[in-house]
């Protein structure tokens, strides 16, 4: 009787884990536009990738109806041509190093609504 109600017991909490953990496991939608790829949560945007190689980038408020609210950790790092960066009033976080060894970097608008930065967000961005 026992060894019954264990089973019963180990099947239904495997049952349960199962199902939280495919609830939870939904990825999250990529867009790209103007090569500046997003990720979409929710109901926010998040810019994770730069693959442009343009010289001034504006970054939207939204994309595909999403508010733009982050930029995530290297988002830009490495893109040494990038100038002059405008981002949105709907930004509320910068990812850590985001803008690592971007080394032509001069001019950036961060709106007052960042209120997270992550570490060394400008690291490495002094040409040598």
């Amino acid at each position: 009787m026992k060894t019954n109600i264990k089973k019963s017991l180990l099947f239904a909490f495997t049952v349960m884990i199962l199902t939280v953990l495919t609830v939870f496991s939904v990825s999250a939608k990529t867009v790209t536009k103007n090569k500046l790829v997003y990720e979409i949560n929710e109901k926010t945007a998040t810019l994770v990738e730069c693959k442009s190689n343009a010289k001034k980038i504006k970054v939207p408020s939204k994309v595909n109806g999403y508010k733009v609210t982050a930029i995530g950790k290297w988002a830009f790092s490495g893109r040494s041509r990038l100038e002059s960066v405008e981002l949105p009033s709907t930004l509320t976080r910068i990812g850590k190093a985001a803008f690592n060894e971007c080394t032509s970097l001069v001019e950036i608008y961060i709106p007052i609504t960042v209120g997270t930065m992550g570490g060394g967000v400008f690291q490495a961005c002094l040409k040598t």
